[in-house]
Formats: structure tokens, C-alpha cells, sequence
């Protein structure tokens, strides 16, 4: 049998920074991961700025620094009329946008976490769950496939992804994966290392794809799509993908020699944290579990550390007081909706406006237009800056008479 007052299940970005905040507050962590460290994780491996300040408060400011693929300064977007907005970004720390393969960047995260004082379980998969009383839980799984395995606990905080296995025999989780991407890596790209691109192109309606230039002529390039839109027009995501390579200008232009040198893989997104009630009994969710990815622009690595830092101290402070009741973890969800909800409906409403091409037309052309404007979208974009900034009537103004 294995013990610990709390136990995070899932060792991605949310999990691991959950782990490191605990341990750093004295407590007894096990982080529980299903494979082994590092392993490939399917994502487009953006670190926007919200997760590069959590990277910072977890002593990881020179990793970032030397070991990031790309620091883009300029960003390239385009709509379903061709138009396109070429943006460059200034010299401002807030803008930092940071291209890290998610394989090392985890597993950095990872050790962060171990040498704080957490302990790390790899190879375990939790698949079910006990309430011994008492405010106790008895987390049931399988460590190699075939060890049948228990860990009792005061307190479980899932940090599972999309999925959500644990959480969902847990009974909390409301709602599925809304949305789905696809992403592959291609060798010799010939496009200006420095330009990370977002095309909105008609051909992936209604959806968008990408390309982020990495390190010596690499790029990681997909596409995205709301779900419901790829069912209801049964859409072939890797047809879509490869034509999206194929026939958007830029990608001819920058892939026209390249090669793909990896498989495509597919990952479900969740992006309705509105509809989650992330706390239970002795339970919490950090990230994607909880539906905390950008419903706009698929990122969920900053959402994820973030509510893995709240969660943490929420967790501290529920073993302190001896209290694991979903009244007392209440406020979690209270702090989330402060740092988090707000903005999440806001890039949700705007995701529901781009559905309308004429919309995406005019806000990209406009940003091209204008460089503030411009300069505040890719902010919003990539999670520097809060959705609600432009929905204030200065910009709102600028926007629609310009």
C-alpha cells in the first residue's frame, strides 16, 4: 500500500506544476504518470506567456532561455478572404512566445517537481477510486499494465488532459472533448525562422491551422477544428491537414521542399471550463480535465500551470485546516473563475464570432492595418493579454469604425 496526503494524477505541465507548488509548501506529493518520462506528448509546443512566468517561479527561467526552439518576433495570420496580417511583435518581455518540443519541457517540469520533494509514480495508470470515510480515498490502478496497485489519500487532484479517466470514474467530470487537432513535424522548412503563422484558410472552415518554426529547419504544423463542425460536415482531419499543407500558399511556399519526418497525431481538446464543476469531496481538477484550454486558440499549457499553482495552495490549505469537503474546495473554483473563467467566455464568444468569415476578414485585415490593433489581437492571441481588453468601447470603437 502506498501513502500520501495528496496525490496528482497525470505528470503533464498542469500536474507537474501542481506537484512542485505542493512540495514546496512542505507537503507529502506523489504525482502518478501512465508512461515513462519523457515521452512524446501530441500538442503544438507553444508557451505562451502565462506559462513562462509559472516556468519562472519554478526556478526554470534559464532552462527556458536556453533550451527554447523558437522565439518568434513576428506573426502571421490570415483569414478565409486571404487576408493577411503580417505583425511584429516588440521588444517587450510580454510578449514572449516561446516554441518548447513538449517532450523535454515536460520532463524538465517533471524533475522540477521531484527535487522541490514530490515523489514520482511512472508507468500507473489510476482507473479507479474508494471513499474509505473519514475524508480518505483509496485510488485504485495498474502500474505496468498488469500490478494491480492502491495508494490511499487525503486528497486527489486530477491533472489527467482531455481524457480523464480517474476523473471521470470519480463522477464529476459533465462533459466530453469539443474539439480535435492534428499535428506532425516537417523537415526543411524554408519560411523566416522567426515567423509563427495562424491561418484561419477557408479549405479547414470550421477550423484553423498553424505552423511554429523550431530549431535547424524544423516546424511543427496542424490544424484544429470544433468538433461538432467536424462531425456535422464528416470531415477527414488528415486530409484536411495535408491539404492545408499542400494548397495555402504560405505552407507551399515554406514546406514546398520539405519532408514530414514524423507521424500525424491526433489530440482531443476540452474547452468548456464553463460547464465543469472542478471540486468534489477530497477532489480537484487542474487543466484540460477541468475544460481549461483557450477555446479560440486550442492553448491549454498556461491554463493548466496556472490552475496547478491555485490548486496547490487551495490543497495546502485544506490539509492544514483538516477540511477536504467539496464546501470547503468551493474555493477553487471561486479562484479559477477569477483568473481564468472570464477570459475563457470571452475567447469562447469570439471562437463562436471567427465561425462568421466575413468577421475573420475584417479583424485580420484590420490588424494589418493598424499596428496597435494589431499588436493587442496577437497579444489576446496568445495569452499576454485578456480578452476583456478588447471588448472595453475604446476598442470596440476602433474595431468597427476604425
Amino acid at each position: 500500500m502506498i501513502n500520501a496526503d495528496v496525490v496528482v494524477v497525470g505528470a503533464g505541465p498542469g500536474g507537474a506544476a501542481t506537484a512542485y507548488f505542493l512540495a514546496k509548501r512542505g507537503v507529502d506529493v506523489l504525482l502518478v504518470e501512465k508512461e515513462t518520462m519523457p515521452r512524446d506528448k501530441a500538442c503544438g509546443d507553444g508557451f505562451a506567456y502565462e506559462s513562462i512566468q509559472v516556468m519562472r517561479r519554478m526556478g526554470l527561467a534559464d532552462w527556458v532561455a536556453s533550451n527554447a526552439a523558437h522565439h518568434g518576433n513576428r506573426v502571421l495570420l490570415s483569414s478565409p478572404g486571404d487576408k493577411v496580417a503580417t505583425i511584429a511583435l516588440p521588444h517587450d518581455p510580454s510578449f514572449e512566445m516561446f516554441i518548447l518540443e513538449r517532450s523535454k519541457a515536460d520532463k524538465v517540469l517533471v524533475d522540477a517537481a521531484v527535487q522541490a520533494g514530490a515523489r514520482l509514480l511512472e508507468n500507473t495508470l489510476v482507473d479507479g477510486l474508494e471513499r474509505m470515510g473519514a475524508g480518505r480515498l483509496r485510488l485504485l490502478g495498474k502500474k505496468n499494465k498488469t500490478e494491480a496497485i492502491a495508494i490511499d489519500t487525503r486528497l486527489a487532484i486530477s491533472a489527467e488532459g482531455a481524457h480523464g479517466l480517474f476523473a471521470k470514474k470519480a463522477g464529476i467530470t459533465v462533459s466530453e472533448t469539443n474539439a480535435v487537432a492534428l499535428r506532425c513535424y516537417y523537415a526543411g522548412d524554408a519560411g523566416d525562422a522567426g515567423l509563427q503563422e495562424i491561418h484561419w484558410d477557408k479549405r479547414l472552415a470550421p477550423g484553423y491551422g498553424w505552423l511554429f518554426p523550431m530549431r535547424d529547419g524544423v516546424a511543427n504544423v496542424g490544424v484544429g477544428v470544433v468538433q461538432h463542425g467536424a462531425k456535422k460536415q464528416r470531415l477527414n482531419l488528415k486530409r484536411m491537414l495535408e491539404e492545408f499543407v499542400a494548397t495555402n500558399p504560405s505552407m507551399r511556399h515554406r514546406l514546398g521542399n520539405a519532408r514530414r519526418i514524423s507521424p500525424i497525431k491526433g489530440f482531443p481538446l476540452k474547452t468548456n471550463a464553463h460547464r465543469v464543476i472542478p471540486y468534489a469531496d477530497s477532489i480537484l481538477l487542474v487543466g484540460e480535465v477541468a475544460g481549461l484550454v483557450n477555446p479560440l486558440t486550442g492553448e491549454g499549457i498556461g491554463p493548466a500551470m496556472i490552475s496547478g499553482e491555485i490548486a496547490a495552495e487551495v490543497a495546502a490549505d485544506a490539509l492544514a485546516a483538516n477540511d477536504f469537503s467539496a464546501g470547503y474546495l468551493r474555493r477553487y473554483g471561486s479562484m479559477l473563475r477569477r483568473a481564468l473563467l472570464y477570459r475563457h467566455l470571452l475567447s469562447l464568444g469570439l471562437q463562436r464570432l471567427f465561425a462568421y468569415p466575413w468577421l475573420l476578414d475584417r479583424t485580420i485585415s484590420k490588424a494589418g492595418n493598424d499596428k496597435a490593433f494589431g499588436e493587442k489581437l496577437v497579444k489576446v492571441i496568445t495569452g499576454i493579454d485578456t480578452m476583456e481588453s478588447m471588448a472595453r468601447p475604446r476598442w470596440l470603437m476602433k474595431f468597427l469604425w476604425g
